[in-house]
């Protein structure tokens, strides 16, 4: 439950119709961490539904996170060339 909305995202705002889109998602189990990578592109009409309209699914994840992993996680999310990226990482010991 936990990745399901940044992988939703991923198709909702980094697929056009016309555009050459791309989406790469990992997880990796690395020394008693998860680590969940998403990257995808990103489009100029995105920023526009951002800011005109914001979903629940961040902040749900961002609780859900505390909750179950308090002080054991690292959230990123950046955009950089063209892109989104998303990293979290989560302590298993």
């Amino acid at each position: 439950m936990l990745f399901i909305p940044f992988v939703e995202n991923a198709f909702k705002h980094g697929v056009s119709i016309g555009q050459t889109s791309g989406i790469d998602i990992a997880i990796v189990l690395e020394d008693h961490k998860l680590i969940f990578t998403c990257v995808n592109t990103k489009y100029s009409a995105i920023k526009k539904m951002e800011d005109e309209k914001s979903g629940i699914g961040l902040g749900n994840v961002k609780r859900r996170l505390d909750l179950l992993y308090p002080g054991k996680h690292n959230l990123q999310i950046n955009e950089d060339q063209g892109k989104y990226i998303v990293k979290l990482e989560i302590d298993l010991e």
